[in-house]
């Protein structure tokens, strides 16, 4: 169902083998929260996964090391999930 299972499972391998590879982390909690959208899950939902993948990018790093155009992909997507909700 539109690449849902196929992020799960590339998350698991990814936690398993690198988990420090941040950005890849980050894409890949995005892609499963873009997959949650297409699928019309709850709201709630699909922005945890954004919040995920925005928190996991950003955080434990100096400004410089940021991958600022996958931060900004990110909310994005956030705020195009919930265009009327919190933009916190």
């Amino acid at each position: 169902a539109l690449g849902y299972f196929e992020f799960e499972h590339a998350l698991q391998l990814q936690l398993k083998y690198n988990p420090d590879e941040q950005n890849t982390l980050a894409s890949i909690y995005n892609n499963i929260g873009f997959a949650h959208r297409r699928l019309r899950s709850e709201k709630k939902v699909v922005k945890g996964y954004y919040e995920k993948a925005y928190q996991i990018c950003t955080s434990n790093r100096t400004e410089e090391n940021v991958d600022w155009g996958l931060a900004a992909t990110i909310l994005n997507n956030m705020v195009t999930a919930d265009p009327c909700g919190d933009s916190d």
